[in-house]
């Protein structure tokens, strides 16, 4: 139990996923079964790798202790591949596992939807690697790694949004997903640029520890950048406007993810930056999330009432629950 819940235990939970994602790929190339046993292998590592997730997570949340540790850097001092699984991480690691289960369970049976029309390795290599990145975000604790890891996810959530690529639809949402996305990382990379000149690092511990040196001005604008780019992925109204079209895109299982827990990783930024980076930030703050909450819910709920197609409705109520959310931030 004591090895599991270690260093050695995060790296299991990252070679399952790795196994998932490789393995589907050489399975798809070493049978011509249209893709079936492929699919087994992207679902089944996904549903191993989830379990232990959700078992790793759960351990922290009862035992009330953490994993912190970091790996030799690419770049000493500038990338450390930094880890830190503390109560809130192991909390939305648990949500996130939780559902990626779920999902994973349910993709036995729909695969079955792309048997001789599509390449179920192509889409178990981005499946894997989608559910890998979601948990990382969660337990990255230096800024480029955290982006190494955000741009993992955000590029193979993209793909399995265009995964059904004869569909000009899928496509069209694709874009404008890959857009709005990467405007909001370069928001991002702007707050983890200040965040270094203030504070003469990338690691988030150093953030905690310089964020009563960090000027009013300085953290304004960190605070700002931050909550732009991150509200982009949550699909806070007015920059939500890729988040119908790429829920109504994707595969079914796939969608649950992208409402159900990738757009909860921006609310987990936002409780990173306002109450554990910066934890002195000002009450406006507070007025800015109820504001922007209260938007959210009731436009989402509006734009929900006009669709008729089930899956952009279901993303305009992710929408709104992402304002309740907010709601209660602020």
């Amino acid at each position: 139990m004591e090895l599991l819940l270690s260093p050695l235990g995060i790296l299991f939970l990252i070679s399952i996923f790795s196994f998932g994602a490789v393995g589907s790929l050489f399975f798809a190339r070493l049978f011509d079964d249209q893709g079936k046993w492929a699919g087994y292998v992207a679902h089944g590592a996904a549903l191993v790798g989830s379990l232990f997730g959700l078992f790793l997570a759960g351990n922290v949340l009862l035992s009330g202790q953490g994993i912190n540790f970091s790996l030799p850097g690419v770049i000493p001092g500038v990338l450390d591949f930094s880890f830190r699984l503390d109560g809130l991480a192991a909390f939305f690691l648990g949500v996130i596992a939780l559902i990626a289960t779920a999902a994973s369970l349910y993709g036995f049976s729909y695969q079955k939807h792309f048997y001789g029309k599509y390449d179920l390795g192509t889409f178990g290599f981005f499946y894997n690697i989608f559910i890998a990145s979601l948990m990382l975000v969660t337990l990255a604790n230096q800024a480029l790694f955290f982006l190494l890891v955000w741009e993992c996810m955000s590029l193979a959530s993209y793909f399995l949004v265009i995964y059904e690529y004869r569909k000009s639809e899928s496509v069209r949402s694709g874009f404008l997903y890959f857009l709005m996305t990467h405007i909001g990382t370069l928001c991002i990379m702007l707050a983890f640029f200040l965040a270094y000149r203030a504070t003469g690092s990338f690691d988030f511990d150093a953030w905690r520890a310089a964020a009563g040196t960090v000027t009013s001005t300085t953290q304004t604008l960190i605070l700002l950048c931050a909550l732009f780019g991150f509200g982009i992925k949550a699909g806070i109204i007015p920059v939500h406007i890729w988040l119908p079209g790429a829920h109504a895109a994707a595969p079914t299982h796939v969608s649950a993810l992208l409402s159900g827990v990738m757009i909860k990783t921006a609310i987990f930024m936002f409780i990173r930056f306002f109450f554990d980076f910066f934890p002195g930030a000002s009450l406006e703050w507070g007025l800015a999330f109820l504001v922007l909450g209260s938007i959210s819910s009731l436009f989402g709920v509006l734009y929900a009432l006009s669709e008729h197609d089930i899956k952009r409705l279901l993303a305009y109520h992710s929408i709104e629950n992402i304002g309740i959310i907010l709601l209660g931030l602020g």
